[in-house]
């Protein structure tokens, strides 16, 4: 059954494709990946076109706005909107649209940068940027991520899209840094954590100092605190839920934190879509799955980041895997045929 903060992920995560898809300059491999987003779900495609919708039409209101129209009486010329035309009915059903328009807003601008005033940070495909930002803290960010930066007099406000980060947060209690991705915020004073985006949820693992994991909009669905936050200590790791609520026991060790940092990614029964999305930010083609049932096969192995070819032959041989690229750009790993 579906919850409520599932649906909000899945709507953001909507708003978030139609800001790069209609407003953004996206690539080739953008679309591919937003194909497979599509693919994963059914729900996906629905929720996409209705955002998608509330984005043009907030286009073409404003340009609508923006027109002169006749004066039908004859007398004024031309008159700005809303004239004569667009009285009484016209009107009350301008103002409906904007009260919907105005909802559908609320998620588009959620999926946007949030430090618009800060500053930006990008990375581009098997790109690997070492920052160091005002208040000292180091980032190490990983491919094909973007962090938005904005320091106040009362909070450290970063945004990550996308992507994995590793973060050695300079210590200042009187400015916390709070830290959002898809639906999910952490909150730290000083402290040294890694924290990844995959298809299973955002994963948090700690290395050094406590950091608080939130649930997104928990406040406004009416959780108790117990139930929408949790604590790490040094050592331990989660997968934010996609549910609405956490649950101590799915705290596991953190094993490998930030091993990509040295070129290096580690798998111990991971699933294949998990290990595809980390490969897709090294590789130039988009890597997929044939199936769904592929997807969640676990994988247990190393790679490194700068061998994708060697990668995919790994997989190959151990889930009996074949490698299918005849489509240029596009690489689908399907099951062997038997012999």
């Amino acid at each position: 059954m579906e919850t409520d903060a599932q649906t909000l992920r899945m709507r953001r995560k909507a708003a978030y494709w139609v800001t790069l898809l209609e407003a953004d300059t996206p690539d080739e491999g953008d679309h591919l990946r937003f194909e497979d987003w599509l693919a994963l779900d059914p729900r996906h495609k629905q929720a996409y076109d209705e955002i998608a919708a509330i984005w043009r039409t907030s286009r073409e209101l404003t340009d609508l706005a923006a027109l002169e129209v006749p004066d039908m009486a004859g007398r004024g010329g031309l008159k700005s909107f809303p004239g004569k035309l667009f009285r009484q009915g016209q009107q009350r059903r301008i103002g409906l649209g904007l009260s919907a328009l105005a909802i559908g807003l609320t998620l588009i601008l959620s999926s946007l940068p949030q430090s618009l005033d800060g500053a930006r940070y990008v990375t581009k495909t098997a790109e690997v940027r070492q920052l160091t930002l005002a208040d000292g803290s180091r980032v190490t960010l990983g491919p094909k991520s973007r962090l938005e930066v904005t320091f106040k007099a009362d909070r450290r406000q970063l945004s990550l899209t996308g992507g994995e980060a590793y973060f050695v947060v300079a210590k200042d209690a009187a400015r916390p840094m709070h830290l959002q991705i898809d639906g999910v915020e952490i909150r730290v004073v000083g402290t040294e954590f890694n924290i990844h985006e995959g298809p299973a949820g955002v994963t948090v693992e700690v290395v050094e100092g406590v950091v608080e994991v939130h649930v997104a909009d928990a406040d406004k669905a009416g959780k108790r605190d117990a139930e929408t936050k949790i604590r790490l200590y040094a050592g331990q790791k989660i997968i934010a839920p996609s549910t609405d609520r956490f649950d101590p026991q799915d705290i596991t060790s953190a094993d490998y934190p930030g091993s990509w940092r040295s070129g290096r990614l580690i798998y111990e029964n991971t699933a294949l879509a998990e290990v595809l999305a980390d490969m897709n930010r090294y590789s130039e083609s988009v890597i997929m799955v044939g199936s769904p049932e592929l997807a969640k096969r676990p994988v247990f192995a190393s790679f490194k980041t700068d061998q994708i070819d060697q990668m995919i032959a790994r997989l190959e041989g151990q889930l009996s895997l074949v490698a299918d690229r005849t489509t240029p750009g596009r690489i689908i790993l399907r099951a062997r045929p038997s012999a």
